[in-house]
């Protein structure tokens, strides 16, 4: 994930910043919390939460997720988001558990 542009605007490019190190402590330890990635930035750990914050139904989103698992593709778009599998979680399609 890119947080470099977020940990750089802490600080006005001060990366020895305390407050830049504990924010860049705090997005590593919770890198692997999240199934679903948001634009490198947001991890949520399931379907409603996803819906929810793309204001997407969630049929709507369960047939996205269809179309790049039929493609066995690890992100997609959808309006101006990139939704990626967080591959720490140990998820091998969007739609299927761990063991699919």
């Amino acid at each position: 994930m890119n947080w470099i542009p977020e940990l750089l605007a802490i600080a006005n490019g001060d990366l020895t910043d305390e407050r830049v190190l504990q924010r860049g402590r705090l997005l590593w330890e919770n890198a692997d919390k999240g199934t679903y990635i948001v634009d490198d930035a947001k991890c949520l750990n399931s379907i409603e939460e996803l819906a929810r914050y793309l204001h997407i139904g969630n049929v709507k989103l369960l047939e996205l997720f269809d179309e790049a698992d039929a493609l066995q593709q690890k992100s997609f778009h959808y309006q101006t988001h990139i939704i990626k599998l967080n591959r720490k979680s140990g998820r091998k399609s969007f739609r299927h558990s761990r063991t699919q």
